[in-house]
């Protein structure tokens, strides 16, 4: 039996692996969140040019109740990111690389 949860206009299975840096795991705020076009989760802390040995999977219901304020972003549809600027979430398209 699965539990689902509603988060960004969708409804996800609560243990949906997500991307995840580490820093957002020890506590930092997340500034950056993305909603791939094939589904897939990521959140991110402000550091740039994370490396592959910072990022980390974990269950969206995990995040979530580590950054409830995530919960504010709203409606986040497939193919879209959100950013974190002076306390207000911006949402705009992801820019594929051809």
């Amino acid at each position: 039996m699965t539990s689902d949860l509603d988060w960004g206009g969708f409804r996800f299975d609560a243990h949906k692996a997500c991307v995840v840096c580490t820093h957002i795991l020890e506590g930092r705020p997340v500034v950056f969140v993305a909603h791939h076009a094939d589904g897939d989760l990521q959140f991110l802390c402000d550091k740039q040019d994370h490396t592959e040995a910072e990022a980390a999977a974990v269950g969206l219901a995990h995040v979530l109740e580590l950054h409830p304020s995530l919960k504010s972003i709203g409606y986040l549809p497939a193919g879209s990111m959100a950013a974190l600027a002076d306390g207000q979430w911006t949402i705009c398209d992801i820019q594929e690389d051809d």
